[in-house]
């Protein structure tokens, strides 16, 4: 270009810089003829030669420049999207594949194109799930997709296919050992809370109890935002059976509904991908030989409830046996009970024993002696109410409905009579009511006995709301 006489304004552009892989600042420049013009190049991804040129507004001078750029070293990858993201056995009514996305960046957060990514699965028998890629190339959109399938099998030596599946992937050949660049969840840092235990569900459809479960990782951080957690449950529904955590709480419900068992106890257990907690003796946040930690081994669905796994019984989920190491990449669980209780027929009266425990004893009667004088005027005596579910009692037995309300009543004269512990809280076991006679007054003895009457008034979210009377022995 010639020199000029008058100030002039010059522009700046790139083959890259037009397609987002480079800037040029500034990009136009008002100069004068003793003056000289600086830009910066700034890479964005651009990789090999890129021609830069600068021409004088208003005029076809023009010049051009060639600069090599080095191609960007890789850093990390992202996952973008897994459509859809729950997958089935084929032929079950949902999608048996799904198309998992992840974009490549370098050391600026840029997407890198033309790349390899390989691709495996951290999953206990992977013959039931394959990927269709185990390596691609990432595409001009920066991104690379494989398939992810759930094989159909004859048998099912464990159980039903129920499981969360991480894909991870590595750039090839530059950061196949990077490991995982997130905080798990720490077995002992999670928790498992719900609103109600004891549901008017056994004869009830829709009765529902709020679950929420909260990670955190071994420092009391919550896990990251987007955390999976999966549900797994015996009987009823969760819905949804999957969420993703919020500053490290997700929430999701339980709902009454068919499949019941028989003996109205369903349990539900939540996972998620996380550590083995361990004692930090030293205190220098990592695992060392010799510290003692949690040997989870595998997660179930602890149908009989004696907290452990019965082969053959249809409660493994995921996961490998116990191996007497530390696992720094697992599944942490939770599990809870929900009792589904009869509504719909009388409850069952049992004794209590002398520490205060219900028994598998009927009740048979009880005779209340209130005398006259301080010490004699009132007496009380103990009564277990459960629902109708024999089958539970070798599990304790279950109560009735939470929000159930409990009271008595006596022909008797010249007495009041009480009942405590009503209304039946949330819980898993019978419920232990202490009924009480005094007299009217302590100096005048009973005018004439009675029958006494325990009433239970079923919850209104049970139709009507069905109360059940019962005598239950006399005040004499």
């Amino acid at each position: 270009m010639r020199r000029s006489a008058a100030p002039v304004t010059l522009g700046f552009s790139s083959s890259c810089a037009s397609v987002g892989k480079a800037t040029l600042s500034p990009s136009e420049i008002n100069t004068v003829t003793s003056a000289a013009a600086n830009i910066t190049y700034q890479d964005k991804g651009c990789g090999g030669v890129d021609r830069v040129s600068v021409s004088i507004s208003g005029t076809s001078q023009q010049k051009q420049v060639d600069l090599t750029v080095a191609a960007p070293t890789a850093q990390s990858i992202e996952f973008v999207s897994a459509s859809p993201d729950k997958i089935c056995l084929k032929g079950s009514g949902c999608s048996a594949s799904s198309v998992v996305t992840f974009r490549l960046k370098d050391q600026f957060a840029n997407p890198v194109a033309g790349r390899d990514v390989t691709f495996d699965l951290s999953i206990f028998q992977t013959s039931r799930i394959f990927l269709r890629h185990l390596r691609k190339q990432t595409s001009l959109a920066w991104r690379t997709s494989l398939s992810l399938h759930v094989r159909p099998l004859r048998q099912f030596v464990y159980g039903p296919l129920c499981r969360q599946v991480r894909v991870p992937q590595w750039l090839c050949p530059l950061c196949r050992n990077a490991g995982y660049q997130c905080r798990f969840a720490r077995q002992s840092c999670n928790c498992f809370s719900r609103s109600e235990f004891n549901l008017d569900g056994f004869n009830f459809d829709g009765e529902t109890s709020a679950i929420r479960v909260q990670l955190n990782d071994r420092f009391g951080n919550p896990v990251p935002d987007g955390t999976s957690v999966s549900f797994v449950t015996e009987g009823s529904a969760v819905i949804p059976a999957r969420c993703v955590t919020t500053d490290g709480v997700c929430n999701v419900n339980f709902v009454s509904s068919e499949f019941r068992p028989a003996n109205g106890r369903v349990s539900v257990v939540a996972y998620a991908q996380g550590e083995e907690s361990f004692d930090d003796v030293n205190g220098d946040n990592v695992f060392n030989t010799g510290e003692t930690f949690s040997d989870l081994g595998e997660v179930f669905v602890d149908k009989n409830e004696d907290g452990a796994l019965q082969l053959g019984s249809g409660e493994y989920v995921i996961g490998d046996p116990a191996n007497g190491r530390w696992d720094g990449n697992t599944f942490v669980r939770a599990s809870r009970v929900f009792v589904l209780s009869v509504s719909g027929a009388q409850p069952r009266f049992t004794t209590v024993d002398a520490s205060g425990f219900c028994t598998n004893t009927p009740f048979t009667g009880v005779q209340l002696l209130p005398r006259p004088g301080v010490a004699s005027c009132r007496t009380s005596a103990q009564i277990c109410v459960r629902d109708a579910n024999a089958l539970a009692d070798a599990l304790g037995g279950n109560p009735v409905p939470s929000g159930s309300t409990v009271t008595v009543t006596t022909t008797a004269k010249g007495v009041s009579i009480s009942v405590d512990n009503s209304p039946v809280p949330n819980t898993l076991s019978p419920t232990v009511h202490t009924i009480v006679a005094s007299l009217t007054d302590c100096a005048i003895a009973l005018t004439s006995p009675g029958v006494i009457d325990l009433s239970v008034q079923m919850p209104a979210t049970s139709g009507a709301g069905t109360k059940y009377t019962r005598p239950i022995g006399t005040v004499e």
